[in-house]
């Protein structure tokens, strides 16, 4: 007995259905901030810290601007996630993110995530425009943009 593919339609899956992962997160905060990669790699650079106790004068986070760029990079690509709260943290203060939204994207399970807007990645926790509000999955300041582009 030959088994005939399904059609197209009843495999595909809704977008809204798709959870999202902590690297798209990343991916669109930084994308809803207007910075590129290298920028937020050029600004990880210029961060220094006191890498280990006693460490008298704080030193780089990364020794090149190329160690950061792999960085943001490898934590963008499908899957990945950062097992250190502190870089998210630190990338938290160069574009808005809030590292508890991004560690329970890893955390809990799919449907305890918060919801978060599929176009600028915001969420309650932190919004964008400082007044927006999540409707399904996309937030009303992404929607009335996109009604003034369409109209």
């Amino acid at each position: 007995m030959l088994a005939y593919p399904t059609p197209v339609a009843d495999r595909a899956v809704s977008i809204a259905a798709l959870p999202i992962t902590p690297a798209q997160y990343l991916t669109l905060r930084r994308e809803a901030s207007g910075l590129s990669r290298m920028q937020v790699a050029r600004r990880l650079y210029e961060i220094k810290i006191k890498r280990f106790f006693g460490d008298r004068r704080p030193r780089r986070l990364f020794d090149s601007v190329a160690q950061a760029l792999a960085t943001v990079e490898q934590l963008e690509i499908p899957g990945a996630r950062s097992k250190y709260r502190p870089v998210i943290d630190v990338l938290g203060g160069i574009f808005p993110l809030d590292a508890d939204v991004y560690h329970q994207l890893i955390d809990e399970p799919a449907d305890r995530r918060p919801a978060i807007c599929r176009s600028c990645g915001c969420s309650r926790h932190d919004a964008c425009g400082g007044t927006c509000t999540l409707t399904h999955v996309i937030c009303n300041y992404c929607t009335a943009g996109a009604e003034r582009l369409a109209a």
